[in-house]
């Protein structure tokens, strides 16, 4: 599993590597426990949220951006103060498949268009501040970073709103507003009730 430039760096760093036998899962106890913590996590933000399966790449990234940020028995700390030095800003937490409103700008809009489209949150962004957002109207996830959030626990669920939830990137010369995250597909047939 670690092989090139992250297997020079412990060579370098003198770190001793230790390698299980194949299939033998229960020789890793710790990254073992580590992947199931982030996978139930997932699959907890997944059915809160009502969201279909084929959001589940969003809820293992969001689970792994929260389990980054919670305190552990072991570190006495988060995993992020202890590789960063500094305490995360927890201020940008919100709720998984939240409804939320992402701004437009006004150089992509009309004089008398909205100023906001009506999205799901699904996630932060790894290269930026920015909060991933899925708009039902165009099945695609784009990254923004104005965006208002409703955040109502008692509230019925967001999800239910959406048909299906194809998601795919958006194309160039699109009409629609919000400019895409990544240019990946993701093809999900499940439709909500």
């Amino acid at each position: 599993e670690y092989r090139g430039v992250f297997e020079q760096y412990c060579i370098d760093h003198d770190i001793q590597i230790r390698r299980s036998c194949p299939y033998e899962h229960w020789q890793n106890g710790l990254v073992e426990r580590a992947n199931r913590t982030v996978k139930e996590m997932s699959r907890t933000l997944l059915h809160d949220s009502q969201l279909p399966l084929c959001f589940w790449p969003y809820a293992v990234n969001t689970a792994a951006y929260l389990n980054n940020r919670l305190a552990t028995q072991s570190l006495s700390c988060t995993p992020y103060e202890k590789f960063y030095g500094a305490s995360p800003d927890c201020s940008n937490l919100r709720l998984f498949g939240s409804v939320c409103y992402a701004h437009i700008d006004k150089k992509l809009r009309s004089t008398f268009a909205y100023t906001a489209k009506q999205c799901i949150f699904v996630g932060y962004c790894s290269q930026s501040s920015s909060y991933l957002v899925y708009d039902p109207t165009s099945r695609r996830v784009y990254s923004r970073r104005s965006v208002r959030f409703i955040q109502d626990w008692q509230s019925s669920c967001p999800a239910a709103r959406l048909k299906s939830a194809p998601v795919s990137a958006a194309v160039p010369g699109d009409d629609n507003a919000l400019a895409p995250v990544v240019d990946r597909s993701l093809v999900c047939d499940a439709t909500l009730a």
